[in-house]
């Protein structure tokens, strides 16, 4: 596959400074990734997405109060698709959400409706860095400066960070997710201590195994398929693109993937797969062409025929907005997502 990158209203993907454009463009993809049924499936899901929305912008989680990482992972969704705040056929949408997190935002920079924790803090913050990116609003940039400190002061001394917002233990899968909104918050031009970004980095090479993939606290043992793309994730998200860590990471994801796309009613599918479509877009070559028609697929078959949703472990409408991201992550629009 070609490795296509097409400059749509985003900021560079570089480690300082950021690039601010007016609208995205049509995006340019390969004719193999993005099939007609693909399209389908994508707007099937963001109608969904579009129709359950919460008058306040949010999308709960089990019903009831609208939680922001779930927000951010839907306002994300409609992003990926070249949609931003207040343009594009779902900008509203993205509009309100971005209202909502910034509402949700505390004065300490934790981004939380009273039902979060650090992983719904880091996929807000990542939403935030991704609007910051395309859009340079200083309102969104001064909730995000806030939500990147918080992050900054709540790494334990291992080098990650776990579900409340405080310096005491630590889990691979909440670390990703701060490394991905701080190195996104960084692209954008948001000040972030390379410090902090590399103390995550030597966590997660602790957190690896002798086979490839990643256990979940440093002292525990076992790999599985989600935490290996987290894993795996982290490096390139660092700027580790020639490291022997992260080809074991690959290969293990590489014997795993016939497993892992067959398990869609598994607890952590969309988790995991969120993160192994951005560790084997990032990867190209045989990674990424024997992962994503496998996936595609797997998407296209299971989405529900009625309304166009997912099921997923946690709430329906995060399954929903995974699946979106996975299947969108071709356009190249997110700056997070680009080579």
């Amino acid at each position: 596959m070609k490795k296509t990158v097409t400059m749509v209203a985003v900021a560079v993907c570089v480690w300082m400074g950021s690039v601010h454009a007016e609208e995205p463009s049509g995006p340019v993809v390969e004719p193999e990734e993005i099939t007609p049924e693909t399209r389908q499936a994508i707007e099937r899901g963001l109608v969904y997405l579009a129709a359950t929305q919460k008058e306040d912008g949010s999308w709960p989680l089990y019903g009831g109060v609208g939680n922001t990482g779930i927000t951010g992972l839907a306002g994300l969704a409609f992003m990926a698709g070249g949609n931003v705040p207040g343009r594009g056929k779902y900008g509203v949408n993205v509009e309100r959400a971005v209202d909502f997190v910034l509402e949700h935002t505390r004065r300490d920079g934790y981004i939380t409706a009273g039902n979060s924790r650090m992983y719904e803090h880091g996929f807000a913050a990542l939403f935030l860095a991704e609007v910051y990116g395309m859009t340079g609003r200083p309102d969104v940039k001064k909730k995000l400066q806030s939500a990147v400190l918080l992050i900054e002061r709540t790494q334990n001394p291992q080098g990650g960070w776990r579900y409340n917002p405080v310096p005491y233990d630590a889990d691979i899968s909440v670390t990703i997710c701060q490394i991905m909104a701080l190195r996104a918050a960084r692209n954008s031009g948001i000040q972030v201590s390379r410090r902090v970004i590399d103390k995550g980095i030597e966590y997660v090479r602790k957190c690896q195994n002798s086979d490839g993939g990643f256990t979940y606290m440093l002292g525990s043992r076992g790999s599985s398929f989600p935490r290996a793309a987290a894993g795996v994730c982290s490096l390139y998200y660092a700027g580790q693109y020639e490291d022997e860590a992260l080809k074991r990471g690959l290969d293990y994801l590489h014997r795993s993937i016939a497993a892992s796309v067959g398990q869609a009613s598994a607890g952590h599918f969309f988790y995991g797969h969120y993160y192994a479509v951005q560790a084997m877009f990032q990867a190209g070559g045989k990674y990424w062409e024997d992962y994503y028609p496998k996936i595609r697929q797997k998407l296209i078959e299971t989405q529900q025929p009625v309304d166009g949703a997912w099921k997923g472990y946690g709430h329906t409408a995060y399954a929903t907005a995974m699946g979106c991201i996975i299947l969108q992550v071709p356009y190249r629009y997110l700056p997070v997502l680009q080579r």
